[in-house]
């Protein structure tokens, strides 16, 4: 994979990579994290167990809405 390619699996729009090598390119996205995984995770998991609503199991909740 390109390192743009692996800057747009972890939800990165397009940045200017010209100048960079692959490795420090592909060493910068290894280290971030996936915005929409942890966006999901915020508002299925860590809210509803901070207000108290989690009342099932976080596998059963990950089944129940298709992800």
């Amino acid at each position: 994979m390109t390192p743009r390619e692996y800057a747009r699996l972890m939800g990165a729009p397009d940045y200017e990579l010209a100048g960079l090598r692959r490795n420090q390119a592909l060493f910068g996205f290894g280290d971030g994290v996936c915005v929409p995984v942890v966006s999901w995770l915020a508002t299925h998991y860590l809210l509803p167990l901070v207000r108290g609503e989690l009342t099932e199991a976080p596998d059963v909740m990950l089944a129940a809405s298709g992800a």
